[in-house]
Protein backbone atom coordinates (compact mmCIF):
# COMPACT_ATOMS: atom_id res chain seq x y z
CA UNK A 1 0.00 0.00 0.00
CA UNK A 2 2.81 2.24 0.16
CA UNK A 3 2.71 2.27 -3.29
CA UNK A 4 0.09 5.38 -2.89
CA UNK A 5 2.98 7.31 -1.49
CA UNK A 6 1.00 7.49 1.84
CA UNK A 7 3.39 7.03 5.04
CA UNK A 8 2.62 3.50 6.39
CA UNK A 9 1.99 4.82 9.62
CA UNK A 10 -0.60 6.39 8.70
CA UNK A 11 -1.73 3.32 6.88
CA UNK A 12 -0.78 1.40 9.73
CA UNK A 13 -2.73 3.93 12.47
CA UNK A 14 -6.07 3.41 10.15
CA UNK A 15 -6.13 -0.36 9.91
CA UNK A 16 -5.62 -0.15 13.49
CA UNK A 17 -9.20 1.06 14.03
CA UNK A 18 -12.32 -0.83 12.35
CA UNK A 19 -13.69 0.86 9.63
CA UNK A 20 -17.24 0.16 8.17
CA UNK A 21 -17.41 0.53 4.43
CA UNK A 22 -20.60 2.60 3.41
CA UNK A 23 -21.60 0.42 0.43
CA UNK A 24 -24.53 3.14 -0.57
CA UNK A 25 -22.12 5.97 -0.82
CA UNK A 26 -20.01 7.05 -4.63
CA UNK A 27 -16.24 6.18 -3.92
CA UNK A 28 -17.01 3.17 -1.35
CA UNK A 29 -19.48 1.48 -3.73
CA UNK A 30 -17.54 1.87 -6.95
CA UNK A 31 -14.66 0.69 -4.93
CA UNK A 32 -16.50 -2.58 -3.77
CA UNK A 33 -18.31 -3.20 -6.82
CA UNK A 34 -14.35 -3.71 -8.87
CA UNK A 35 -13.94 -5.95 -5.99
CA UNK A 36 -16.96 -7.89 -6.52
CA UNK A 37 -15.96 -8.42 -10.41
CA UNK A 38 -12.40 -8.93 -9.82
CA UNK A 39 -12.40 -12.02 -7.25
CA UNK A 40 -13.94 -14.40 -10.02
CA UNK A 41 -11.26 -13.56 -12.39
CA UNK A 42 -9.43 -15.24 -9.94
CA UNK A 43 -10.70 -18.16 -10.82
CA UNK A 44 -11.48 -18.38 -14.51
CA UNK A 45 -10.24 -21.08 -16.48
CA UNK A 46 -9.22 -18.94 -19.56
CA UNK A 47 -7.11 -17.12 -17.20
CA UNK A 48 -5.35 -20.04 -15.60
CA UNK A 49 -3.60 -21.53 -18.85
CA UNK A 50 -0.51 -20.72 -19.74
CA UNK A 51 0.37 -18.46 -17.11
CA UNK A 52 -2.07 -15.81 -18.56
CA UNK A 53 -3.30 -14.88 -14.93
CA UNK A 54 0.33 -13.49 -13.55
CA UNK A 55 0.30 -11.24 -16.22
CA UNK A 56 -2.64 -9.37 -15.31
CA UNK A 57 -1.29 -8.42 -11.85
CA UNK A 58 -4.78 -8.98 -10.66
CA UNK A 59 -3.69 -9.62 -7.03
CA UNK A 60 -1.59 -6.23 -7.44
CA UNK A 61 -5.52 -4.65 -8.47
CA UNK A 62 -7.18 -6.70 -5.51
CA UNK A 63 -4.45 -4.95 -2.83
CA UNK A 64 -4.61 -1.69 -4.31
CA UNK A 65 -9.00 -1.84 -4.44
CA UNK A 66 -9.19 -3.27 -0.81
CA UNK A 67 -5.93 0.06 0.41
CA UNK A 68 -8.71 2.45 -1.27
CA UNK A 69 -11.75 0.61 0.67
CA UNK A 70 -10.17 0.82 3.91
CA UNK A 71 -8.06 4.38 3.73
CA UNK A 72 -9.14 6.06 0.94
CA UNK A 73 -9.81 8.69 2.63
CA UNK A 74 -5.98 9.08 3.76
CA UNK A 75 -5.02 7.88 0.58
CA UNK A 76 -7.37 10.73 -1.40
CA UNK A 77 -5.64 13.59 0.35
CA UNK A 78 -2.20 12.13 -0.02
CA UNK A 79 1.23 13.68 1.74
CA UNK A 80 0.77 17.65 3.07
CA UNK A 81 -2.98 17.60 1.79
CA UNK A 82 -1.24 16.93 -1.78
CA UNK A 83 -3.63 14.28 -4.38
CA UNK A 84 -2.03 10.68 -4.48
CA UNK A 85 0.23 11.89 -7.73
CA UNK A 86 0.23 15.65 -7.09
CA UNK A 87 3.67 16.54 -5.34
CA UNK A 88 5.19 12.54 -6.22
CA UNK A 89 5.37 12.69 -10.04
CA UNK A 90 8.98 13.38 -10.28
CA UNK A 91 9.68 10.91 -7.64
CA UNK A 92 7.07 8.44 -9.73
CA UNK A 93 8.80 8.73 -12.72
CA UNK A 94 12.25 8.47 -11.23
CA UNK A 95 11.36 5.00 -10.06
CA UNK A 96 9.76 4.28 -13.69
CA UNK A 97 13.18 5.37 -15.19
CA UNK A 98 15.26 3.20 -12.69
CA UNK A 99 13.04 0.23 -13.19
CA UNK A 100 13.74 0.82 -16.94
CA UNK A 101 17.40 0.88 -16.94
CA UNK A 102 17.19 -2.54 -14.52
CA UNK A 103 15.41 -4.41 -17.07
CA UNK A 104 16.87 -3.51 -19.96
CA UNK A 105 17.45 -6.90 -20.62
CA UNK A 106 13.72 -7.79 -21.29
CA UNK A 107 11.24 -6.46 -23.93
CA UNK A 108 9.20 -3.47 -22.28
CA UNK A 109 6.51 -1.81 -23.83
CA UNK A 110 4.35 1.43 -22.99
CA UNK A 111 1.65 -0.98 -21.29
CA UNK A 112 4.51 -1.71 -18.91
CA UNK A 113 5.31 1.74 -17.79
CA UNK A 114 1.38 2.67 -17.72
CA UNK A 115 1.13 -0.44 -15.05
CA UNK A 116 3.65 0.12 -13.67
CA UNK A 117 3.28 4.19 -12.84
CA UNK A 118 -0.42 4.25 -12.98
CA UNK A 119 -0.15 6.97 -15.48
CA UNK A 120 -1.89 7.01 -19.06
CA UNK A 121 0.50 6.97 -22.40
CA UNK A 122 -0.49 10.76 -22.79
CA UNK A 123 1.05 11.65 -19.38
CA UNK A 124 4.18 9.22 -19.63
CA UNK A 125 5.01 11.14 -23.05
CA UNK A 126 4.80 13.95 -21.75
CA UNK A 127 6.80 13.49 -18.83
CA UNK A 128 9.89 11.70 -20.89
CA UNK A 129 9.12 14.36 -23.35
CA UNK A 130 9.47 17.36 -20.90
CA UNK A 131 12.63 15.47 -19.26
CA UNK A 132 14.71 13.98 -21.70
CA UNK A 133 13.25 15.78 -25.00
CA UNK A 134 11.89 12.51 -26.66
CA UNK A 135 9.22 9.89 -25.69
CA UNK A 136 9.55 6.97 -23.40
CA UNK A 137 10.22 4.60 -26.38
CA UNK A 138 12.95 6.44 -27.94
CA UNK A 139 14.31 7.09 -24.80
CA UNK A 140 14.18 3.41 -23.67
CA UNK A 141 15.90 2.87 -27.41
CA UNK A 142 18.72 5.14 -26.34
CA UNK A 143 19.54 3.68 -23.36
CA UNK A 144 19.82 0.03 -24.93
CA UNK A 145 21.86 1.30 -27.57
CA UNK A 146 24.33 2.96 -24.77
CA UNK A 147 24.37 -0.37 -23.19
CA UNK A 148 25.25 -2.40 -26.41
CA UNK A 149 28.06 0.12 -27.44
CA UNK A 150 29.53 -0.66 -24.36
CA UNK A 151 28.93 -4.09 -24.51
CA UNK A 152 29.73 -4.23 -27.63
CA UNK A 153 33.03 -2.15 -27.18
CA UNK A 154 33.80 -4.33 -24.04
CA UNK A 155 32.94 -8.09 -24.28
CA UNK A 156 32.61 -10.70 -22.60
CA UNK A 157 34.46 -14.03 -23.99
CA UNK A 158 31.00 -15.53 -24.76
CA UNK A 159 30.08 -12.41 -26.06
CA UNK A 160 27.76 -12.35 -29.83
CA UNK A 161 26.42 -9.56 -31.93
CA UNK A 162 23.32 -12.12 -31.25
CA UNK A 163 23.52 -12.91 -27.52
CA UNK A 164 24.42 -9.14 -27.22
CA UNK A 165 20.91 -8.52 -28.98
CA UNK A 166 19.16 -10.95 -26.30
CA UNK A 167 20.87 -9.59 -23.24
CA UNK A 168 19.43 -6.23 -23.97
CA UNK A 169 15.80 -7.23 -24.56
CA UNK A 170 15.83 -7.12 -28.54
CA UNK A 171 13.34 -9.94 -30.08
CA UNK A 172 14.47 -9.89 -33.06
CA UNK A 173 18.56 -9.40 -34.43
CA UNK A 174 17.95 -7.68 -36.95
CA UNK A 175 15.87 -4.77 -35.62
CA UNK A 176 18.94 -4.82 -33.11
CA UNK A 177 21.28 -4.35 -36.32
CA UNK A 178 19.54 -1.62 -37.61
CA UNK A 179 19.55 0.18 -34.62
CA UNK A 180 23.06 -0.17 -33.58
CA UNK A 181 24.34 0.72 -37.47
CA UNK A 182 22.22 3.43 -37.72
CA UNK A 183 23.58 4.90 -34.46
CA UNK A 184 27.27 3.87 -34.95
CA UNK A 185 27.61 4.31 -38.39
CA UNK A 186 29.53 0.64 -38.55
CA UNK A 187 29.21 -3.41 -38.70
CA UNK A 188 28.45 -4.68 -35.08
CA UNK A 189 30.44 -7.65 -35.96
CA UNK A 190 33.27 -5.47 -37.11
CA UNK A 191 33.04 -3.45 -33.99
CA UNK A 192 32.97 -6.63 -31.88
CA UNK A 193 36.26 -8.00 -33.92
CA UNK A 194 38.11 -4.74 -33.43
CA UNK A 195 37.39 -4.64 -29.57
CA UNK A 196 38.29 -8.30 -29.34
CA UNK A 197 41.39 -7.31 -30.99
CA UNK A 198 42.00 -4.59 -28.57
CA UNK A 199 41.63 -7.16 -25.63
CA UNK A 200 43.82 -9.39 -27.17
CA UNK A 201 41.00 -12.12 -26.83
CA UNK A 202 41.69 -12.64 -30.41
Amino acid sequence: MTGFRVSTSKLRKRLASPHRLQAHTGVERDVLQTLQHTFPLLDAPGLQLEGTLPLLAIDDLIYRTIALALCGDVIRSGPAGQGPRGSTKAVIIDELVDWIRANLDRPISLSDLEQRSAYSERTLRNAFQNRFGCGPSEWIREQRLAAARERLLNPRPDDSVSTIAQALGYRHLSQFSRDCNRAFGVRLSDLLRQSRQGMGQG
